[in-house]
């Protein structure tokens, strides 16, 4: 579990050089500056790793901290 120093309120920018378009098309999100002063990144089951690692590390220059999601599974459908 990660401890994160950014309120709700609290937008993370992204950094100089990363796009939306970048995120998207790696499955990444930057989402929060934890305790330690990592950028903590949320990684999709299928994000291209490590290399968008490195390289929003390299933007935000700090080190980067992956909080994978393990994939959301469709509630149950009833039959009636």
């Amino acid at each position: 579990m990660h401890r994160f120093t950014n309120t709700t309120s609290d937008i993370l920018p992204l950094a100089d050089g990363v796009s939306k378009a970048y995120l998207l098309h790696h499955h990444v999100c930057p989402i929060a500056i934890n305790e330690e002063g990592a950028l903590v990144v949320a990684t999709a089951p299928d994000a291209l790793l490590p290399e968008a690692l490195d390289d929003l590390g390299i933007a935000y220059r700090r080190p980067v901290v992956a909080d994978g999601k393990p994939p959301r599974r469709s509630p149950p459908m009833s039959i009636t």
